[in-house]
């Protein structure tokens, strides 16, 4: 006796939003039609659906395929657990594995790894070399908005790469543009600013970028309103 027909129209399954009802397979099972969250349509069993069988139109395999095969050519190269390997691991993450909490800001808004890169560890290293130290990451550059490539990635520290924020505030004072991190370096020891202090004199009590890059720091809780900027 076939059991009673269950409309799966609008229900999700993993990547799989279903569309519409197809008909029946040679095997009496209920088939239907699927968008997935990548854009691509898939047909399946309603059954397998139901009990994860099928969670993507392949897609989701695809990521998963490409990943492990760069590991496992990472293995091989002998370098597994390395820093420099778990750069490449994380940099592929934020592109391809919707997961990762940074997912949003890099693969969500279609920021790739080049193909030399994408499977192959080795040529990661043979591009990018060792990491020069514990502060350093893989940074777009000069590109921000763009992939990561051999042409725009470095190895750089945080902050260098705040200084290679797409919004990131240039001021100029007699001659010389530099970001508020720059000037925060040049002027911190004299005046005992930092760059947080740049930020709430220009925004908040709106003085000027002389008397902001030139006043030195007031502290006590005495102090009344700016003077403690």
């Amino acid at each position: 006796m076939a059991g009673k027909f269950i409309d799966l129209t609008g229900q999700k399954f993993n990547r799989l939003s279903v569309v519409k009802y197809i008909g029946k397979n040679n095997l009496g099972q209920s088939v239907w039609e699927c968008l997935c969250d990548c854009g691509n349509k898939k047909i399946t069993a309603g059954s397998s659906l139901k009990r994860s069988l099928v969670k993507s139109c392949g897609c989701l395999r695809a990521e998963k395929s490409r990943i492990t095969a760069g590991q496992n050519r990472a293995v091989k190269h002998g370098r597994t657990g390395t820093a420099e390997y778990v750069a490449w691991q994380a940099m592929k993450k934020r592109c391809y594995w919707k997961g990762d909490p940074y997912y949003y800001c890099y693969g969500a808004i279609g920021i790739i790894v080049c193909e030399r890169w994408v499977n192959s560890f080795e040529n990661f290293f043979e591009d990018m070399g060792p990491r020069p130290s514990s502060k350093h990451s893989v940074d777009r550059f000069p590109n921000k908005k763009g992939n990561y490539e051999p042409s725009n990635c470095r190895w750089a520290t945080n902050k260098e790469q705040a200084n290679n924020k797409t919004d990131n505030r240039i001021l100029e004072y007699k001659g010389e543009r530099m970001t508020v991190a720059q000037w925060s370096d040049r002027i911190h020891v004299e005046l005992g600013i930092n760059r947080h202090t740049i930020y709430s004199r220009l925004t908040k009590y709106k003085w000027s970028v002389e008397k902001t890059l030139t006043s030195k720091r007031y502290a006590g809780r005495n102090t009344i309103g700016a003077n403690k900027y």
